[in-house]
């Protein structure tokens, strides 16, 4: 095993879906600690002028898929989804479960 070390960046969404389905995930971009700057460099480069973040609702679909795939060309970097699909009042149970799953 490596002894590098990584830093995790998380995200969240929640979604409902219908009456009685909700979709909550949970993405976690794993990069080397060595990486970080490089990494944040490139990503940054995703934003348009005057664009202060990425924010996926505030994209259009087109744009979604360019992010995506200029997001799947950084190197090093491995990303982790979970997601729970379960109509909840409050995501603070879903938020455990899938960081459960993502931790082991």
């Amino acid at each position: 095993m490596s002894s590098e070390s990584f830093r995790a960046f998380v995200d969240e969404s929640s979604a409902a879906r219908s009456v009685d389905r909700q979709e909550y995930l949970i993405g976690a971009a794993l990069i080397p600690v060595t990486a970080c700057d490089e990494v944040r460099t490139q990503v940054r480069t995703l934003a348009l002028p005057g664009q202060i973040k990425l924010h996926w609702t505030d994209e259009q679909d087109s744009r979604r898929r360019t992010i995506v795939k200029r997001l799947s060309e950084i190197a090093p970097m491995t990303v982790v989804v979970t997601h729970l699909s379960e109509r909840v009042k409050k995501n603070e149970r879903c938020r455990r479960k899938c960081l459960a799953s993502i931790h082991r």
